[in-house]
Formats: C-alpha cells, structure tokens, sequence
C-alpha cells in the first residue's frame, strides 16, 4: 500500500512531521512493516527531525546508507526488494520503520524520477505500506508519476484563508489526476476557537484536525520526534497530549480503512525500466 502525503510545496503546513507521525504510528500502534522516505532529492528534513546528529554523522561515515546507493544498484540492475533495507535506517527498535534518507548528489531528471517510480514498485512490493513525504508541486513530473501507484493520497492544510484557497485551487487544476484516488484531508496546527471563518471552505470534506501542539515542534527540532511520540503513547486522557495523539490515531485509522484491501496486494500499477 502506497501512501503519499502532500501539501502546497510553497508553505509550512506541518507535512513532513505529518509523515514521520502516521508512519510511526501504523509501525508501532498496527504492527506494520512501514517505509518511510521523501520525494524529494536533496531534503534532509525527515533525518533532521527524526534521527539524532551523532546517527546521521555515523550514517556519513559508514556511506552510501540512503537514496543515492539505492539508485546506484538500480542502475547497475541489481536491486532486490529485499536489498532495500540494508540501505535504510531503522528507527524503531523491532525494526518495523525504516527511512529511506535523502542524497546529496543526486540529478533532478526524468531518469531519476523512473528510477525512484521503480524504487516504490520494489518497496511496496517487500513493505505493507510505504508512505511519501511528497514536497512537490501536483503537476511535476515525479508527483504525477507517484500518484498513478498511489493507494491513498493525504492533502495536508493549515488553518489560513488565503493558503486553503491556493491549496484547493490546485486540487481543483489536477482533478483529472487527483478524482480516482482515495483521499485523507487533514487540517494541522489546529487552534480551538478558529473554526467559524472555515465552516464554508471545509464543508464535504470531512477533515480530520490535528491540533496545534508547541512541544511537538520542540522535539523534532530536537531530533528526537519518533521517540517523543513513543513517550506520548503513556499520557493520560483528557491531557493535550493524549487528545493530540488520539487525532493522528483517526488520521491513521482513516488512511488504513481507504487503503484497507492493498495492504497486502502491494499498488495496481508497476513501473519497468
């Protein structure tokens, strides 16, 4: 099952802690064997906010632990599905999560955007589910590729006026693209009391709100975010924390009843170099 996460490439909506989030979440809370990675080629935002800076300077040392040795083997045609692993970073400890890191000196071509649509074919074909933190415009060349394999597309917003306008008028241009695939809307960095000016933009959609929460920004510029959300697993009800977690429990929940019946049937469509 193939989960790709996107938002307006051009503002901070909260999309790639989003990821990190719903992904720990369906490794830890369902068991799920999960890949983790980002569409794009030289982003160091997901190891930034989910790896300590001793892990990622190791990483360095030992070489060729990411995207770039991946793509390398591809090339070379001797890539495994099962390979993948070995050139990921496991973040949890029973080694259900594994991230995928960015390169650093990578090409931004057409072949590579084949080469990574090949990627996904092998990963979800050894991964139940991989999710894509997508920072790309809808009409790029690499996000149309994603969406054709995509099981579950998660639109992310913020509560602005003007951003949500500029987020649905892009919806609405790829629509052609965007109406067969299932879709999670969420609204992030939720304040109380803010929702009266949204009533008419949101109406239909459903959305699921996750709340705003400070410390949750802290720890991830901390490194620390998948350990803190392990640790927020023990607060009790009625805490912020609790209610923050319980709304990405419902975004998780949502994404698994949309994809539900690819879990295990890997996506519909297969890429071949």
């Amino acid at each position: 099952m193939q989960v790709v996460i996107w938002s307006d490439p051009k503002y901070a909506s909260g999309q790639t802690t989003l990821a990190i989030l719903v992904a720990t979440m369906i490794a830890c809370r369902k068991g799920y064997k999960t890949f983790l990675t980002s569409s794009l080629i030289k982003d160091e935002s997901l190891e930034h906010y989910s790896l300590k800076t001793f892990e990622r300077e190791l990483d360095q040392f030992i070489g060729e632990s990411n995207i770039e040795g991946v793509i390398r083997r591809i090339k070379n045609g001797k890539l495994t599905k099962d390979m993948i692993k070995d050139y990921c970073f496991s973040l949890l400890a029973h080694s259900n999560l594994d991230m995928l890191q960015s390169g650093k000196t990578l090409p931004d071509h057409e072949e590579y955007y084949h080469q990574f649509g090949y990627l996904m074919t092998l990963a979800n074909a050894y991964y139940n589910i991989s999710v894509i933190d997508c920072d790309l415009a809808l009409d790029h060349p690499l996000t149309q590729l994603l969406l054709k394999t995509t099981d579950v597309l998660v639109v992310v917003g913020d509560p602005n006026l003007y951003r949500l306008e500029r987020l649905s008028h892009s919806c609405e241009e790829a629509k052609d693209l965007l109406t067969s695939i299932p879709k999670v809307f969420i609204m992030n960095k939720w304040e109380k009391g803010i929702l009266k000016p949204f009533k008419k933009k949101i109406v239909g959609v459903d959305p699921v709100f996750i709340p705003y929460f400070p410390s949750l920004i802290e720890q991830a510029n901390q490194n620390n975010l998948v350990d803190y959300v392990l640790r927020l697993s023990y607060s009790k009800k009625n805490y912020d924390a609790h209610v923050f977690l319980k709304s990405i429990e419902k975004a998780v929940e949502r994404i698994l009843t949309l994809g539900e019946e690819k879990i295990t049937n890997g996506t519909t469509t297969e890429f071949h170099l």
